[in-house]
């Protein structure tokens, strides 16, 4: 709905200007349109065919538009309410229908549906975007003489939380803009509102000719706005009731392409800019010169913007006749070119409430990136621009500073150093600093998850420093430097105690452990460290074997030992042939002991009629206590397990459609985190024998429609799920048919797609092994 509002406010707005409300009394009549209980803020604009005729001599007729040439005037009437809502009511005086004008502006009519409605006898269309699905925010649309008039409510969320549930609010129907259309409200508040804005109209008449004027009360500032223009130029002369916190700084941003200067009449001073700048838009495909002013009286800021058309001189001097002469109460402000910079150091005690440091040092550099570390945020060794002390109330200042961008530091004994960036015209900054916590290691063997401590491993603290190339002009290169070497006790604990470091390094190893490289920063006082065992560390050569073989019972969510099983393993020759070493069959416990002789690779193959046979292959360095999970044989189907190949097709085209499996050997499996995930459906596991998962899966398909099936295999040296092999089933003519066996990489990180195009409408993945797969279709 937003859209429909903003295609109808763009018609008042193209100008580029922001404008306000009118001039008479009985305008605030527009206001009567408008709930007027609970409001916060007010805008009324009024810009009249003038300003309009203007534009289009600026930018050309043709870049006019026909909406833009059609409009005679245009008000603006806004309420902003205290619970976050706002209305608005939009006047256009033109001859253009709605159909028409909507269809004259960017992006059309075409997302937006309509009904029509009889209300207090006038014909209102309410339009609603095409997302508004419930119809709960009609845009209202009503014809009255000349005027085409827009009503809009939007109301104000606040979401209630019940049970963890966040639940919207129902729309409250009474403040539907066709409903609010049936009543008429009070306009005294808007008049108070505005009050401070009509004052301030007041004490200006603008020189020229009126384009329009406007008023608002924005959180608790009154604004008063007045157009107007000459043949030399157009001029915007606003004025603005409200504390301001910045300091008048007059200088010469660098965007703007122009200089600064103050400007003075008699004991008066103002900023006067000029801003250049080349449009390239649509509305706009010309270079703007614009003149600005600003003056301080008080608590009013007086701001002149005007347009250059022809004789820049008159148009400097005629805006400084406009502000020079308006009268204000108050103290005139005065201006500089030099800043004062205040920044406040503190720390956060429990409750996170701000306490001073005072005594702290504070350095300040010319800002840039020669003078930073770019990746930590500390200073280089370059020497400061200037240094001070903060005092009780952790306020340092720094005063007559040339307006640009600056580095702050702030340092004290006992804390880290803290860092802030001041850009241009920025007058305030602030550095939280953090007390100087003992810098302490834990190293521990495992994961997150599950992990135990690493006791005497080694543990060296360097400290870290930027050396800039080219007298720090450009890039930098990162040193390192030990200064300290601890070893972890029983708990796998290195103190290193209170260490100011913020840039620096923490390298562990030990024998047997792959090292492990991590970095500090301010935040980084306690830090784990997980180890893994080298690659080839674990050797399991010899050691008996333990397999139990289980299966899920037909809810999918039991276990049940599996009695009777034949347990075969097989030794992995020197020329990679497997023969028989030892066979056995399971107890009642579902448990076969096998002795492991002189085994160091082989593969393991677990049968039992009913079931699903399994094999899996084993490394040197892989556990001999292996845990199976066999699936029920329940497809129909007589298993040969000749190992014929599938027959390979060339991937051709998009596959970005993922296909969920629709059945599975078991309801649910459980991750490497112990989590249960679902077997089936979106976001299901992705994996084969491990955790419960099973050997087999289905997918629904479509006949004649080629898929890939994606397979993937673990990367980690002690994982297991790394051995893509499987046969492939497709369902047709009623019954399974083998398709045959995909014999993938037995690799660690590897990847294997394999496409076919089904006869039937599903296919079946029988797993031969452990490994990753996901199943695509053409998007």
């Amino acid at each position: 709905m937003r859209k429909a509002v903003l295609l109808a406010l763009a018609l008042v707005l193209l100008s580029g200007c922001v404008l306000f409300p009118p001039e008479e009394q009985t305008k605030y009549e527009i206001f009567s349109n408008l709930p007027s209980e609970g409001v916060a803020n007010a805008v009324l604009a009024d810009v009249n065919g003038d300003a309009f005729a203007e534009l289009i001599s600026l930018i050309g007729t043709a870049m006019g538009g026909k909406a833009l040439k059609n409009l005679h005037g245009a008000q603006l009437a806004v309420f902003t309410y205290e619970d976050g809502g706002s209305a608005a009511v939009i006047k256009l005086n033109t001859t253009m229908e709605l159909n028409e004008l909507m269809e004259s502006l960017p992006g059309g009519y075409e997302d937006l549906v309509n009904e029509t409605k009889q209300i207090n006898g006038k014909q209102v269309v309410l339009l609603y975007s095409s997302y508004d699905k419930g119809k709960e925010n009609p845009l209202c649309v009503w014809r009255e003489g000349e005027w085409l008039n827009f009503l809009y409510y939007q109301q104000g969320y606040s979401y209630v939380v019940n049970e963890n549930v966040a639940e919207k609010p129902s729309i409250n129907e009474s403040l539907r803009c066709d409903f609010i259309m049936e009543k008429k409200y009070d306009t005294k508040k808007a008049e108070q509102l505005l009050a401070g804005s009509a004052e301030m109209k007041k004490k200006f008449s603008g020189v020229g000719k009126f384009f329009g004027d406007g008023m608002a009360y924005i959180e608790n500032s009154s604004a008063y706005v007045s157009l107007f223009g000459d043949e030399n130029g157009d001029y915007a002369v606003a004025m603005l009731q409200g504390k301001r916190a910045d300091s008048n700084l007059c200088y010469n941003d660098s965007s703007s392409g122009g200089g600064a200067e103050v400007v003075k009449r008699g004991n008066k001073e103002a900023c006067l800019k000029e801003m250049k700048e080349s449009s390239s838009s649509y509305i706009m495909p010309m270079s703007l010169s614009l003149i600005y002013l600003e003056r301080r009286v008080g608590d009013y800021s007086l701001v002149v913007v005007a347009y250059v058309k022809e004789k820049k001189d008159a148009v400097i001097n005629k805006a400084e006749n406009i502000i020079f002469g308006l009268e204000f109460p108050g103290e005139e402000a005065r201006w500089t070119d030099k800043m004062t910079l205040t920044v406040k150091v503190y720390e956060n005690d429990e409750s996170f409430h701000q306490m001073p440091v005072a005594d702290a040092k504070v350095n300040l550099y010319k800002y840039g990136y020669s003078y930073i570390d770019y990746e930590y945020g500390g200073m280089n060794t370059l020497e400061p621009i200037k240094s001070a002390k903060t005092d009780d109330n952790g306020i340092a200042k720094f005063t007559d500073l040339e307006i640009g961008s600056y580095t702050v530091e702030a340092s004290k004994e006992g804390y880290l150093k803290g860092t802030d960036y001041v850009y241009q015209g920025d007058t305030n900054s602030s550095i939280m600093l953090r007390k100087l916590e003992p810098l302490r290691v834990n190293v521990r063997e495992g994961s997150y998850s599950s992990s135990v401590p690493v006791a005497e491993a080694k543990v060296v603290l360097y400290n870290g420093s930027s050396i800039f190339a080219d007298g720090g002009a450009v890039g930098y290169t990162q040193n390192y430097e030990v200064i300290d070497t601890k070893y972890t006790n029983a708990s796998g604990v290195a103190d290193f105690g209170k260490r100011s470091i913020e840039n620096g390094k923490i390298v562990v190893s030990k024998e047997s452990y792959d090292d492990y490289t991590t970095y500090l920063s301010t935040y980084s006082r306690n830090i784990t460290v997980y180890l893994t065992k080298k690659y080839n560390y674990y050797n399991y050569s010899g050691k008996p074997f333990t397999v139990t073989v289980r299966s899920y019972d037909a809810s999918g969510l039991a276990l049940n030992n599996i009695e009777g099983a034949k347990v075969s393993i097989y030794n992995k020759t020197s020329i990679g042939n497997y023969t028989l070493a030892t066979t056995n069959y399971t107890d009642s416990d579902g448990v076969a002991r096998l002795n492991g002789g002189n085994i160091m690779d082989g593969k393991i193959e677990v049968e039992k009629e009913g079931y699903r046979a399994y094999s899996e292959y084993f490394y040197y360095y892989n556990t001999r206590n292996i845990m199976v999970y066999l699936s029920l044989a329940n497809l129909n189907q007589t298993y040969g397990y000749n190992k014929t190949s599938a027959p390979a097709e060339n991937c051709i085209g998009n596959y970005s459609l993922r296909v969920w499996p629709s059945e599975a050997a078991t309801a649910t499996c459980t991750g490497s985190n112990g989590a249960a995930i679902p077997s089936t459906g979106e976001n299901a596991a992705d994996w084969f024998n491990y955790g419960g998962c099973g050997g087999w899966k289905t997918y629904n398909v479509t006949p004649g429609s080629q898929v890939m099936i994606h397979g993937y295999s673990d990367s980690c040296a002690g994982c297991s799920l790394w051995h893509i092999n499987y046969y492939l089933q497709d369902y047709y003519n009623s019954s399974w048919r083998r398709v045959g066996y995909v014999d993938g990489p037995d690799e660690r990180g590897a990847t294997y797609d394999f496409c076919y195009t089904p006869k039937g409408n599903r296919i079946d993945i029988e797993a031969e092994t452990g490994f990753y797969v996901s199943v695509f279709k053409k998007g």
